[in-house]
């Protein structure tokens, strides 16, 4: 679930990979725009919408999800749908008001992914707050001394935030992994991901 950025086009092209869109990306551009047209200012009260309905939802166990969306968020969907291509028809093609409106147009098929599908979030903020740390961060380790020791920081950059979205301590992870790893036979590293290694310590828990 990236946004409609051209340059994740290769990584979703795939024909194993269903590209689903994020509606907080398409909320942003209205919320670009709002100073710019006051209809942004409907566009982002209906979303709120979406965003409660899918707070019920999430809550849910993923049958019960997706029925909810279903009864709640499909007719949403159709809603805003109608009342998208309606400003699309009135609105002249300039200004940041119909770049979102434009933007939430071509992004529609992958806006609707999560419908169908109850393990899909409406949203990827997850990701886009986990690429905040080496973003903001890149400055201090800007010169790593070398290609390999640049590579060798982003593998544990993505191991530390991999912990965080599993929901364990990475401190506590990598001492326990790092120790098994030179042992390890090659079936069983794939038993030491941060997500199987979470599931393993919340079962024998």
């Amino acid at each position: 679930m990236p946004d409609g950025a051209a340059n994740d086009n290769a990584a979703c092209a795939s024909p194993n990979v269903e590209r689903a869109g994020c509606w907080a990306h398409v909320r942003r551009k209205f919320f670009d725009a709002r100073g710019e047209n006051p209809a942004a200012f409907h566009a982002l009260r209906q979303i709120r919408d979406l965003f409660l309905i899918e707070r019920e939802a999430w809550a849910l166990d993923a049958e019960n999800r997706h029925r909810l969306r279903q009864e709640k968020a499909k007719p949403w969907v159709a809603h805003f749908r109608a009342w998208l291509r309606k400003e699309l028809e009135t609105e002249a093609p300039t200004g940041g008001y119909f770049a979102a409106l434009r933007y939430a147009d071509n992004q529609w098929p992958r806006l609707l992914v999560f419908l169908d599908h109850p393990e899909v979030p409406i949203h990827n903020n997850a990701s886009e707050r986990a690429l905040r740390g080496p973003v903001t961060g890149r400055k201090n380790w800007l010169f790593a001394g070398s290609e390999g020791g640049a590579e060798a920081a982003a593998v544990h950059f993505s191991m530390v935030a991999s912990c965080m979205l599993a929901g364990i301590d990475p401190f506590v992870y990598l001492r326990d992994v790092l120790s098994r790893l030179p042992d390890a036979k090659p079936s069983v590293v794939k038993q030491l991901t941060p997500r199987a290694w979470a599931q393993r310590e919340r079962v024998e828990a």
